[in-house]
């Protein structure tokens, strides 16, 4: 009897943290989270990867750039937050895939691939 009141409240433990860890995901999909903008910080890592994908990666730290690239994304009905790149200049290589697509589905790509990593990674846990 024990067994299985330990068995069930660790099953119970382990569903609320999988609902707490899936409950960005479900705000991803149905709203956006600060001002109108979905997933803000990913803004930086998207015009960056549009700067280098448009051959004007010598621009990627320069603040007027972003400010008209911003203008222009929020002219289409996003949200602007934080937008300057403040990496190294060859990780906006890894970006350039996500600049493909509009923000909106770049943010939300962006996030199922970050869930699709973790859950690689619990899954070769030994």
């Amino acid at each position: 009897m024990g067994k299985k009141i330990l068995f069930a409240a660790a099953w119970i433990a382990m569903l609320l943290l999988a609902a707490d860890i899936l409950q960005p995901l479900r705000t991803l999909v149905t709203k956006p989270i600060v001002e109108g903008c979905l997933i803000p910080d990913f803004m930086q890592f998207y015009l960056a990867g549009k700067l280098v994908r448009e051959g004007r990666s010598a621009e990627l730290y320069h603040p007027p750039t972003y400010e008209a690239m911003a203008a222009e994304l929020g002219a289409q009905g996003n949200g602007v937050y934080s937008y300057r790149f403040n990496r190294p200049a060859f990780a906006a290589l890894l970006s350039v895939p996500f600049s493909w697509f509009s923000y909106v589905t770049a943010a939300r790509i962006g996030v199922l691939a970050n869930f699709a990593f973790l859950g690689f990674l619990v899954w070769k846990l030994p």
